[in-house]
């Protein structure tokens, strides 16, 4: 009995190390190319996150709460010194995601910005949205949560590609 609970308890350590080694996408790129461009990072953690959602402006009006409550954490990555630069960096998080296309799919592209889902099952669980704005600020912003196709149709307003269709988005 002592040897099966010991086992279990090894394995729930060794399986929750495993799963916080899991990065976002933000982490990856800044991981590749923090060091070559001078990027920067803001990060909303759980926490503040938690904290956002106790505000009074956010606890009165119920569909700003239902968003946020869906959101575990929002990082933003920006950088750029040069038009040429901030195009490099797009096109640098577009093969990133790209060669990483089991894990991320294209969901919509539009004159602004491109955006990458991850999911499990149904549920997107990252959002990418890296922009496209010719020679303005790189800006990679990457959501972490159980988000819903809704969710990004209510934020963003945005169609989706031919590429991935969502299964329940508000038409």
């Amino acid at each position: 009995m002592k040897r099966l609970l010991i086992a279990l308890l090894l394995a729930f350590t060794l399986f929750g190390a495993t799963a916080q080694k899991s990065d976002d996408f933000a982490s990856r790129f800044l991981a590749l190319y923090g060091k070559t461009y001078a990027l920067t990072q803001k990060t909303i953690s759980p926490k503040m996150m938690e904290r956002i959602m106790r505000l009074e402006s956010v606890e009165e009006n119920a569909e700003t709460l239902r968003l946020i409550k869906q959101l575990k954490s929002i990082r933003i990555v920006s950088g750029g010194e040069t038009a040429t630069e901030c195009i490099l960096l797009q096109e640098k998080a577009n093969q990133l995601a790209t060669r990483n296309s089991r894990r991320y799919k294209l969901y919509s592209e539009n004159d602004n910005a491109v955006i990458y889902v991850r999911r499990k099952a149904r549920t997107i669980v990252e959002l990418l949205v890296i922009n496209k704005g010719e020679g303005k600020r790189f800006n990679l912003i990457n959501l972490t949560g159980m988000m819903s196709d809704s969710f990004i149709a209510e934020v963003g307003r945005l169609t989706p590609t031919q590429t991935e269709k969502p299964k329940n988005a508000l038409q």
